[in-house]
């Protein structure tokens, strides 16, 4: 399952919700889409104002890339789902 942030970026509360997939059995990869800018910063208000600086076609990019490595992974079934929230149900939509 990939796991897609809202536009505050890969903070705690999503690392959670993926390793709460992870606990039901599930191969879960929560992606910090800011990596393209600089990575998630500690702060919230920080990574709002960095959102708008990301790329949309370059996430969708490393979505695809994200998907294509859960697919491969050892531990993978072959079968990938994302889930988003926010900014990430425009992206899962977007990687549809």
């Amino acid at each position: 399952v990939l796991v897609i942030h809202e536009n505050r970026g890969l903070n705690p509360h999503l690392e959670d919700v993926a390793r709460r997939f992870a606990l039901e059995g599930f191969l879960a990869y929560a992606i910090d889409l800011l990596s393209l800018v600089g990575g998630t910063p500690p702060n919230e208000d920080e990574a709002r104002a960095l959102h708008p600086k990301m790329n949309q076609d370059d996430a969708v990019a490393a979505l695809v890339a994200a998907v294509d490595f859960l697919k491969k992974h050892p531990q993978s079934t072959g079968k990938v789902g994302a889930v988003g929230y926010c900014f990430g149900g425009l992206m899962v939509n977007r990687l549809a």
